[in-house]
């Protein structure tokens, strides 16, 4: 019991960290999609 309360402490600790750098991630490509949309339509992106 105890080692699969560690474990999901292990998995709880990756996921954050995961969350953290993929959010950074994600915020950027946002940011970058808002600039990239005014002329999505000139550049042909669906």
């Amino acid at each position: 019991m105890s080692s699969i309360k560690i474990f999901e402490k292990k998995r709880l600790e990756v996921i954050m960290i995961l969350k953290m750098r993929f959010g950074s991630f994600l915020l950027l490509m946002w940011l970058k999609y808002l600039q990239i949309a005014p002329d999505r339509e000139n550049a042909g992106m669906p």
